[in-house]
């Protein structure tokens, strides 16, 4: 009965071990947010951008919303959406030649490119709402499928980016504690 006892132990520390050592497979990547100055009337909303990077390679997937001249566009219709794909160093000039000052990145871990494709084709077709449906909210969306973490609650893209470092953080993120100049 002792020797079963013992067999039985060392049998699940090893089953214990083999498990720590050969892990389970995790896919990384990386999310960026993107940043620049807008204002509405005064006010200083800012807005967003968003990056990420596909499964095992060095190619970025980026884009934004960017809504019209409008504060609604009705689903279906045009409504500013764009999308590119090149290197870490194509992606930074890409949004410095939009107009976008700085940026966010963290390392995500399990992520999923599929969802974040599906979820891109959904906001572009999405439509356009200053409140509710604009830049932020596609941002999250989009994030949020690839299985970015830590993504604040603010409703200002402004301040919403600027808390990255921060209340993300404290919320499951590993973003830089202070965002990077473009």
């Amino acid at each position: 009965m002792m020797i079963e006892y013992r067999t039985s132990i060392i049998i699940i520390i090893i089953i214990i071990i083999s498990i720590s050592v050969v892990g389970i497979p995790v896919e990384l990547g990386e999310a960026c947010v993107f940043y620049k100055q807008l204002s509405i009337v005064t006010l200083e909303v800012g807005h967003v951008g968003w990056s990420w990077q596909m499964e095992g390679t060095s190619t970025f997937v980026y884009g934004s919303t960017d809504g019209k001249d409008t504060l609604f566009i009705p689903e279906g219709q045009a409504n500013g959406y764009w999308d590119s794909q090149g290197s870490y160093e194509i992606m930074i000039n890409d949004f410095k030649s939009k107009g976008y000052i700085s940026y966010n990145c963290e390392s995500v871990e399990n992520i999923n490119v599929d969802a974040a494709f599906s979820k891109m084709a959904e906001m572009k077709a999405n439509g356009y709402d200053i409140i509710g449906n604009n830049c932020l909210v596609h941002v999250i969306a989009i994030l949020t499928s690839y299985n970015a973490k830590g993504l604040p609650t603010e409703l200002i893209p402004k301040d919403w980016f600027n808390d990255l470092g921060t209340e993300g953080n404290d919320d499951g993120g590993n973003w830089s504690a202070l965002p990077t100049v473009l």
